[in-house]
């Protein structure tokens, strides 16, 4: 909203200035109609009596100036706002990614896993369930959001507290990139870039989300919004190849074809 307000502020004063030059002009041909014959006189008193006759076309003149002024002063201040933000912005993401990595970097081993359900889980019928489940798992190590999946399989969830100091620091953080996206999206127009950090962690947080952890549908959401636009480029060839741009389009489309598995 702010921003459609600063873009409205920016546009009626830059019309502003326009429409004044404007009237300044017309009013000087009008003037100079109205007058006419017109004499050139470099004396003091030509000059006096040309800034008495045009007087009323030069303070219109000396307004749009002070009006395009304030204009370039708020399209600048505008300008560094919105870098600056994009690239605090562009710092959270980066500073969220490396705290998710961090904590999907962090291994565990299948025979932990199970110590851990013996120790956090109530029902014994699904502690050795659970138990079974994972003394079958080939792999020597897991991640979290490796896991999880298997969690949620085994009707396991946040609340039952297996892992769940981690589960909600990577929900904080997924939570806080969500947001930092959010903002990032309303300060820059490109949507590729909006669009590549949104389809990132949209597996992660589902599954975090059937894990039943506190995070908000609504943010997976619109994740999923931001990384389903369609986004499409069109260019005119001709300028870079002249006459030759519609063979070259031949040869690589003959390429992509060849080179089809």
């Amino acid at each position: 909203m702010k921003k459609n307000k600063m873009k409205i502020l920016e546009m009626t004063l830059f019309i502003l200035s326009i429409l004044l030059v404007a009237f300044s002009l017309i009013s000087t041909i009008l003037i100079g109609i109205t007058e006419w014959p017109l004499y050139f006189d470099f004396s003091s008193k030509g000059f006096s009596y040309f800034l008495t006759t045009y007087s009323f076309s030069i303070k219109l003149l000396s307004a749009s100036v002070a009006v395009f002024s304030v204009w370039a002063l708020i399209h600048n201040i505008h300008r560094t706002r919105l870098a600056f933000s994009h690239n605090q912005l562009s710092q959270e993401l980066s500073k969220c990614e490396e705290e998710i990595k961090d904590i999907t970097d962090i291994k565990f081993s299948p025979k932990d896993v199970v110590t851990v359900f013996k120790y956090k889980l109530n029902d014994p019928h699904h502690i050795e369930k659970a138990c079974q489940y994972f003394d079958e798992i080939a792999n020597e190590y897991l991640s979290i959001d490796e896991m999880i999946p298997h969690f949620s399989k085994l009707s396991i969830y946040e609340s039952s507290g297996v892992y769940r100091t981690t589960t909600q620091k990577l929900t904080l953080r997924l939570t806080r990139y969500v947001i930092a996206l959010l903002e990032l999206n309303a300060v820059t127009e490109d949507k590729l870039l909006v669009k590549y950090y949104a389809n990132k962690y949209i597996p992660l947080m589902i599954d975090l989300y059937h894990y039943r952890a506190e995070i908000d549908l609504e943010l997976i959401h619109l994740c999923f919004q931001f990384a389903s636009v369609d986004i499409k480029y069109e260019f005119d060839f001709s300028k870079i190849n002249d006459n030759k741009h519609t063979q070259v389009t031949e040869k690589f489309f003959q390429l992509v074809k060849s080179q089809k598995i």
